[in-house]
């Protein structure tokens, strides 16, 4: 009998339009993130010194009209530019993360992805501190991931091909390690040759 583990959509600022752009760019998730963050902030200093600029310029003829056309489009200018920087760049969801194990297979979904792991084909599952996960770049780097929340461990699934790392909330997580292990413990009988 199926069951499946979950974990709901999760607020994430670095999955915003400009995230994922940075992200398919780079190639890379982990790259794409610090892209992001340099981006951003880049962004937010860009704002902030065009805000400047412009009313040092502007400033002698808000001052003389204070509610006159050019004193509301600076405004409005202002907060057009910060909204937009906000909205692009800073409001993203991570999509929820369902992880369904039957007898034959561990099938996990993320948004449109899909990955199904057959249980013959998993060598083993533990979990690892998520600091180790993100600090060895170059250890996980092959690693596909299917996370919503990040808690202090995530689940490594290892498997003859590449490596999976599922984190899900911290309850559905440890049933689904002790699932997993259960399954792979489980010795499947074997067809008989007279």
């Amino acid at each position: 009998m199926p069951r499946t583990f979950t974990a709901p959509r999760r607020f994430d600022p670095a999955r915003s339009l400009l995230g994922r752009l940075l992200c398919r760019l780079a190639g890379d998730a982990r790259r794409g993130e610090a892209w992001y963050v340099l981006t951003l902030a880049a962004l937010a200093l860009g704002l902030v010194l065009g805000q400047y600029l412009a009313w040092a310029v502007l400033e002698p003829a808000i001052a003389a009209a204070p509610q006159g056309p050019l004193a509301l489009v600076f405004w409005a200018a202002q907060l057009g530019a910060a909204a937009l920087v906000v909205l692009v760049g800073a409001v993203g969801f991570r999509p929820a993360v369902a992880a369904t194990l039957t007898p034959e297979a561990l099938v996990l979904e993320q948004g449109r992805r899909r990955r199904a792991l057959a249980l013959e084909d998993v060598t083993a599952a533990r979990p690892i501190p998520a600091r180790t996960f993100h600090r060895h770049y170059a250890r996980y780097a092959a690693t596909e991931v299917f996370a919503a929340h990040l808690h202090d461990e995530v689940l490594l699934v290892e498997t003859t091909g590449a490596p999976v790392v599922v984190a899900l909330a911290a309850a559905d997580q440890a049933a689904l390690a002790d699932a997993l292990t259960d399954a792979l413990a489980y010795e499947r009988p074997t067809a008989r040759v007279a």
